[in-house]
């Protein structure tokens, strides 16, 4: 079975959750011997890499990685049409892909992707209004993936569900899969508590214009008894307003490569996720492997995985004071703590990717036939 990716490749591990996705789940293909190729574009924000010649006609191979190349959208069309790849997966959203759905009737194996939000619901939260040709582009660009794409991978029928609300959806033809955790995550573990502070992390993301929920759950946490026991740690940026009102000491932490990330987590006790949609949050798998308790919203689709007091929390979307509840009752109860971090590195076992590289064999070789 012939195998090519189409997306954003990442030389860095400084990565977004598609871009880890993407280059981790090509790694896995590659050291099982699959034959695939990723095929990345020359994208306008490298500016010394990339011009009008090169988005067109460009064609470049990796250096260190044979199995990657750089073409233009020319080039592309050329390479798709006589390779004929079996599957066709667009494992990042990047609008130079709205070209393929164009000559579509010219290959003959099947498109897929892998859903990673819903673009039309994550505009709605945005704070800082967006370009209009650059919203029209990206909403273009989803549009043709759920109209044309032979297959939809999502991460939880809440991603699904979401979609369903915006677009036309044969949903026999989509699958749910998991994303995957690093062993990394796995191997390193998180120191106990002890007389410390309880640290709690939260991610705010790479794009600050997403509407994450922080503030509100700010206000939630100055409801906690004792506020001053906790250390608050935004990964990303935030406000000076939202930090501002904290009754608690919050902090900002850069969004690092993975070892740097690690390192940051391993004297940290709790995962926090608010009351916004968030389709499949890695970070929160990967946290729970090192040991840190979720405590998230049912509108967080890693949900599924979490059965309360046994290894986290989940409340109720928008009801705080399930959440203030479960926090302190892990600040208050040292045992329960330890009992639950041991009890959360279990979904390491489940997510490897290992397991989810295979899902998405057996997959192809559904869909291909």
């Amino acid at each position: 079975m012939k195998i090519v990716f189409i997306g954003r490749y990442n030389q860095s591990e400084r990565l977004t959750g598609p871009e880890k996705f993407a280059k981790r789940l090509f790694s896995h293909f590659l050291h099982s011997n699959c034959d695939i190729n990723f095929i990345e574009y020359f994208f306008k924000y490298e500016k010394k890499k990339s011009n009008t010649f090169l988005r067109l006609f460009g064609k470049q191979r990796d250096s260190k990685n044979q199995y990657i190349l750089r073409l233009g959208m020319l080039r592309l069309f050329l390479y798709l049409v006589k390779e004929q790849p079996d599957i066709i997966h667009i494992v990042t959203s990047e609008r130079f892909i709205i070209t393929l759905f164009l000559y579509k009737f010219l290959l003959k194996g099947k498109i897929v992707v892998t859903k990673h939000s819903i673009l039309r619901e994550e505009f709605t939260r945005h704070t800082i209004k967006d370009s209009l040709i650059g919203k029209h582009k990206d909403l273009i660009q989803e549009w043709m993936e759920f109209t044309y794409c032979d297959w939809i991978f999502c991460f939880s029928q809440d991603e699904i569900n979401i979609a369903k609300s915006y677009y036309k959806i044969d949903e026999s033809k989509t699958t749910i899969i998991n994303n995957g955790i690093d062993i990394e995550f796995f191997k390193a573990r998180t120191t106990s508590r002890g007389a410390n502070n309880i640290g709690i992390v939260f991610y705010n993301g790479f794009d600050f214009r997403i509407d994450r929920g922080l503030n509100d759950l700010v206000e939630a946490l100055n409801k906690i008894k004792n506020p001053e026991l906790l250390n608050f740690f935004v990964l990303g940026e935030m406000s000076d307003t939202i930090r501002s009102k904290a009754k608690f000491q919050i902090m900002t932490h850069p969004i690092v490569e993975q070892n740097r990330l690690i390192d940051f987590l391993r004297d940290k006790q709790i995962i926090l996720k608010s009351h916004t949609v968030d389709t499949f949050p890695i970070l929160v798998g990967e946290c729970m492997s090192m040991g840190l308790v979720p405590i998230i919203s049912d509108n967080v689709g890693f949900k599924r995985f979490i059965v309360n007091g046994k290894n986290g929390f989940v409340y109720k979307t928008k009801d705080f004071s399930e959440l203030v509840e479960a926090l302190e009752l892990l600040i208050n109860d040292e045992n329960l703590l330890k009992e639950l971090s041991k009890n959360v590195r279990l979904i390491y076992h489940k997510l490897k990717w290992e397991n989810i590289a295979e899902d998405y064999l057996n997959n192809y070789k559904f869909i291909a036939v």
